[in-house]
């Protein structure tokens, strides 16, 4: 309580109380804090990766996600697409729901927007194989974890390839994030 009663931004603050009163707690939603998701045109695609686009009805994807304060889990606590602001230094882990007949590789893929990413070059859009809470390439591919740094939407899907041809891609889920001090901007 002490730390939410420090904070001088009223998005931290509100974050902090969440955590201990849960998501009924008020906070402002992304419309109001004029987050909208932006160009993700600069995401690597498919084709460029030299997968042919084969969708398959047997197979599909979908993203679970949480989110924490720092790495330890003792705050995690369920994220919907689209749902809440996440302030920076979060941790968000996520996990694909994988519908498949046969072995299959799991694939991800994030698309950051606005000004603050792309103020520092911090822009992302590459297809890569999932991380853990450190960074390291996971062997389980079913999950991958991500840290909050830059305001604005952000979005993230899984993809699930067999000898070079993806079968299904998960719908975008998409992350609000809030970033001390630093305005949304395209």
């Amino acid at each position: 309580m002490a730390e939410a009663r420090r904070s001088e931004d009223p998005i931290e603050a509100s974050d902090i109380w969440r955590e201990l009163f849960g998501d009924d707690f008020p906070t402002k939603t992304p419309d109001e804090l004029g987050l909208t998701l932006g160009d993700i045109s600069h995401a690597e695609t498919t084709v460029a990766r030299g997968w042919l686009e084969l969708p398959d009805d047997c197979y599909a994807v979908s993203i679970r996600a949480s989110v924490q304060r720092g790495k330890r889990g003792q705050t995690r606590r369920v994220y919907r697409s689209d749902s809440g602001v996440i302030f920076e230094g979060h941790r968000l882990h996520f996990t694909a729901n994988v519908v498949a007949p046969n072995h299959v590789e799991v694939w991800w893929q994030v698309a950051n927007t606005g000004g603050h990413a792309r103020s520092v070059g911090g822009l992302r859009g590459e297809i890569f194989r999932g991380h853990d809470i450190n960074g390291d390439t996971l062997s389980n591919q079913m999950e991958n974890w991500e840290s909050t740094a830059y305001t604005g939407s952000h979005v993230i899907r899984a993809m699930l390839v067999r000898d070079r041809r993806l079968l299904a891609t998960s719908e975008w889920f998409r992350v609000n994030i809030y970033a001390k001090g630093r305005a949304y901007r395209l």
